[in-house]
């Protein structure tokens, strides 16, 4: 008999308390975004997660956004990850992230968004990432 070692399980998606009261958000892989909104909500967030195909975006506006000059509810991290404060989330507010894997691969992010929205979000409505907005301009 001959021990084959096995590869290192790398888990989907991090989410780790921090002693600040602030929660590490680490996407590893594209898959089971609902997974990862159920533990945002154990955290204490409202989050709506969207992984949507290479090359494409949700169509915006999802809802009324959260300026951002007002306050910064979250901080982007080099990767695909972001740390934020549970606390900065008003209570009509969601958590919203839509974005993408790098030509499929589900380990490589190439882009998306992060972001507020006060009271309902809409669903994800597929466009190609080259259109923004909802006239397509």
């Amino acid at each position: 008999m001959v021990a084959v070692p096995l590869a290192p399980h790398t888990p989907a998606f991090a989410v780790v308390n921090n002693p600040d009261g602030t929660v590490t958000v680490r996407i590893n892989k594209f898959v089971r975004p609902k997974e990862l909104e159920k533990r945002l909500r154990e955290k204490g967030m409202r989050a709506v997660i969207d992984y949507v195909p290479y090359e494409q975006i949700c169509r915006e506006p999802r809802g009324e956004t959260v300026p951002r000059p007002d306050r910064m509810p979250f901080r982007r991290m080099n990767g695909s990850g972001f740390w934020i404060n549970p606390k900065d989330l008003g209570p009509d507010e969601t958590l919203v992230v839509d974005t993408h894997s790098a030509n499929g691969d589900l380990a490589k992010n190439h882009g998306g968004s992060v972001g507020v929205i006060h009271g309902p979000v809409a669903t994800c409505e597929l466009v190609p990432a080259e259109v923004s907005g909802v006239d397509g301009g």
